[in-house]
């Protein structure tokens, strides 16, 4: 009877529970993207005089203005893309050479690789060698040390073998018998079907890249270097210590922004990139969070 109830479209109360719980889930998630989203379109005087909640009080983008006003607002923007798009490119690239081999059955090595593989899962150096190591090499002040370092993931090159193992063997044997090599069969074959993989680790990268500061905060002095985040964490700390040396306080005033709406305003800014790039990779996402989970 129950079956035959949600067949007709019923809902049950349990059902009923979920979507309530999950729809005032995603209003906590999304609310203070909102609030930020409306305080950066306020007026100064409406925030001063009580903050908005719902809607903005007394729409303006000065505040948007004057974020894009600052010094070198924009190279730090075309950075932060930059490093984000080329990091992860050459993750997915190294990745997936990386773990290809491991599938190979006459490669006698892959054993050895994998013990290596785990014990850097357990095991790290620590952070001050970790930065000596960067500065001795020369990438310190160089886009390098956005790129290279960490771009291969023991835990990701895991998984990336786990799903070439579950490519049927057959593919790559008729390959081979037309005269294709691992390079080619790497590219043109298991590549081409690991679309959903790619896609959900590709996101992954993309926004761990876009959202690391500390890196660039360690090994970047250079102005022309720094990404998007660097400049959103000086800026509030700049503001939250009322110190207005990369602002002109003064003409903040005039334009009527506070500080308030300043950090919001750099807050839009900064994750608006990733919220534009999440629905085109969505449909990859639920079944790429799948991959491996049976092996």
């Amino acid at each position: 009877m129950a079956m035959t109830k949600r067949q007709k479209g019923h809902l049950s109360l349990f059902d009923a529970f979920l979507y309530l719980f999950f729809i005032a889930l995603s209003l906590v998630f999304i609310y203070p993207i909102w609030y930020c989203l409306i305080t950066a379109l306020s007026s100064g005087d409406a925030i001063r005089q009580s903050l908005p909640l719902i809607v903005p009080a007394d729409l303006t983008f000065e505040a948007f203005k004057s974020v894009f006003e600052g010094p070198n607002v924009l190279i730090y923007f075309r950075n932060s893309v930059f490093y984000a798009v080329t990091g992860t490119v050459i993750s997915l690239t190294l990745t997936s050479m990386m773990a290809y081999p491991l599938i190979i059955k006459d490669f006698k090595g892959a054993k050895l690789l994998n013990i290596y593989m785990i014990i850097t899962m357990f095991f790290s150096g620590g952070l001050l060698p970790y930065y000596y190591l960067i500065t001795e090499i020369g990438m310190r002040n160089t886009i390098w040390v956005m790129l290279l370092p960490g771009a291969v993931s023991a835990f990701n090159v895991i998984i990336f073998r786990t799903f070439f193992k579950s490519v049927p063997a057959e593919l790559r044997d008729a390959a081979h018998i037309d005269g294709a090599g691992h390079y080619r069969v790497l590219w043109q074959i298991m590549i081409p079907v690991s679309k959903p993989l790619l896609a959900t680790f590709g996101l992954f990268g993309l926004v761990a890249i876009w959202n690391d500061w500390f890196n660039p905060y360690l090994f970047l002095t250079n102005d022309h270097l720094k990404p998007i985040q660097v400049y959103l964490r000086e800026t509030l700390i700049v503001t939250s210590g009322g110190i207005m040396n990369k602002y002109d306080g003064v003409r903040l005033q005039e334009v009527n922004v506070t500080e308030l709406s300043l950090k919001c305003a750099i807050v839009i800014i900064t994750i608006f990139p990733i919220i534009c790039v999440y629905p085109f990779l969505q449909k990859y996402f639920a079944k790429g969070m799948m991959i491996g989970s049976l092996k």
